[in-house]
């Protein structure tokens, strides 16, 4: 592939689809309370979504908290990480039977990448 094609690929992906989301995984926006209940992510799902979307990230902390989203979700870490060389995220999955959304945290779900 030349040069210029692999610039071509490059900014077509960048324009076109939402930069977090991989092939059978999709980050939703933030405040959003959880996944539709067919596309939740297991906790095995959600750890392999964890290293394919962000495999720097500390490994996924099983939780059971109602006021967070339920399922697999990340939320925004605090700044200090940055100085660490690690991800900007903290990732869990809460087991809890129902969740609210939460403004710092991104529900992860099952899907393809989304267009823009």
């Amino acid at each position: 592939m030349s040069e210029q094609e692999c610039q071509l690929t490059k900014t077509q992906v960048t324009d076109t689809y939402h930069l977090d989301d991989k092939p059978g995984y999709k980050v939703e926006d933030m405040a959003v309370r959880s996944c539709n209940d067919t596309l939740k992510l297991t906790f095995t799902q959600c750890e392999d979504a964890k290293a394919s979307l962000d495999w720097n990230a500390r490994a996924v902390t099983q939780v059971t908290n109602d006021r967070l989203p339920n399922g697999c979700f990340r939320m925004k870490a605090h700044g200090y990480r940055f100085q660490h060389n690690e991800s900007s995220y903290e990732w869990f999955f809460n087991n809890a039977a129902s969740g609210q959304a939460d403004a710092r945290s991104q529900p992860v779900c099952q899907g393809n990448a989304r267009q823009r």
